[in-house]
Parts: C-alpha cells; structure tokens; sequence
C-alpha cells in the first residue's frame, strides 16, 4: 500500500513538472512577442543613473556604434579640435580642381616725342610694384617718319644700353608716310625695374617738323617668387 503512494507521489511530480516547464514556455513566447523598444528620458529632474567610467570628458554618456556608421545630413568639423588626413594614393587618387589667382594685367600707353634737334629718345611706360614680376606679352607703336630715316621703336627693361629689350619691325602703312608695328613678345621685369619705350628717327625734329610715336605695352604681374 505504502509503494502504491510513493509511486503516485512521483508520478504526480512528474506531471507538474512537464505542465509547469509547457505554461512557462508559453509565458515566455508571449513575454517576447510583447517586446517593444525603450527610451531612456535622461533629464535633469529624472536622471538615469551612471557609473563615472560610463561618461565622457564633457559629462556625456558615452556612445559606441556596432559596425559602420551611416552619417547623414551636414557633418561640422572644429579645426581647432579635429583633423581631416586625405589619403591620396596612386591607386585611388583624390580628384583636385586648380582655380589659378586672378590674373593682373597691365596695359599702359605712351608717347614718345623728338623735337627740334632730337633723334633719340625714351620715356618710362611702367615700374613695377615690389614684390611682383611683370610678363610683357604684346607690344606694338605707330607714328611718323620722314622718308628713307634711319628708324628705330624698341621696349626695354632699364634704360641702360646692354638691357633686355624688343626692337619691333616697323611696317610703312604707306610710301613716304606713317609707321605701324606690332609683335607678341615674351619680355620679364623684376621688381622695382621700369620698362621703357624708346624711338629713334636720324635725321630727327628740325624747327619746322617734330616726329611722335605711340606705343602700347601689355602683359600681366605675378608673385615675384613664382618660378
């Protein structure tokens, strides 16, 4: 009688425990099935309470993302706090787009004029500025001579004798008349030197006739330490 009992004491076990373990699968499933996402409201008046080792240097809780992160919409960078290293390699090299600095021209105009007597002269056209280089591109002149004269229209760097300098080949615009010249150039000045126009017309002015020419100078400044 006594066995009879223990054995229906276990069996019972037995089946509480198959029927326990099934409802609490069953809970659980349900308990998941329920789930749904949490915010954290950490204000002022609630805080969320934090370990120290858990904030960053401005008081913050730190963050860290799983795998890549997507950054969207406008990204600042602090340039006193943040560093941006592009890595242009052979490979995958960086696409760069050159804007060269504006340029600075220069065209200047003059004239050089022989009186009574005079068959030489020049007048400065430009100087140029400190810390600048002129690059005189154009040059061209008209003006006046007196049949088959000796005559001569040049620009030059300084007035000195053995400068650089272009003598530009003068063409009659008709017999016995006016001249007209023009020629592309490639002629430096450095800073602070002045370029100049010079005409020569032998025989030059007598009392009754003065002879003029016109020149014009064009080219461009640069920085003085370009190469």
């Amino acid at each position: 009688m006594r066995k009879r009992a223990v054995v229906g004491a276990l069996l019972l076990v037995v089946v509480a425990m198959v029927l326990g373990g099934t409802v609490f699968r069953d809970q659980l499933a349900s308990a998941r099935s329920l789930a749904q996402d949490v915010t954290i409201n950490n204000t002022p008046a609630q805080p969320v309470p934090v370990r120290e080792r858990d904030l960053d240097t401005s008081g913050n809780i730190r963050v860290h993302e799983q795998g890549t992160a997507q950054v969207a919409g406008t990204v600042g960078i602090n340039p006193g706090a943040n560093g941006v290293v592009v890595d242009n390699a052979a490979s995958k090299p960086v696409p760069v787009t050159v804007h060269e600095p504006p340029l600075e021209p220069v065209q200047e105009r003059v004239t050089v004029g022989l009186g009574a007597g005079e068959s030489d002269e020049q007048v400065p056209v430009y100087t140029v500025p400190a810390g600048k280089r002129l690059i005189v591109e154009f040059v061209s002149a008209n003006g006046a001579l007196d049949g088959d004269a000796l005559v001569l229209a040049e620009v030059k760097v300084g007035s000195g004798l053995f400068v650089p300098r272009v003598t530009l080949p003068l063409t009659r615009t008709r017999d016995f008349g006016p001249f007209a010249a023009a020629e592309q150039v490639t002629l430096y000045a450095e800073p602070g030197q002045t370029v100049f126009a010079r005409f020569v017309h032998n025989p030059g002015g007598t009392e009754n006739v003065s002879f003029v020419a016109h020149f014009t100078v064009v080219g461009h400044l640069v920085d003085a330490t370009a190469g």
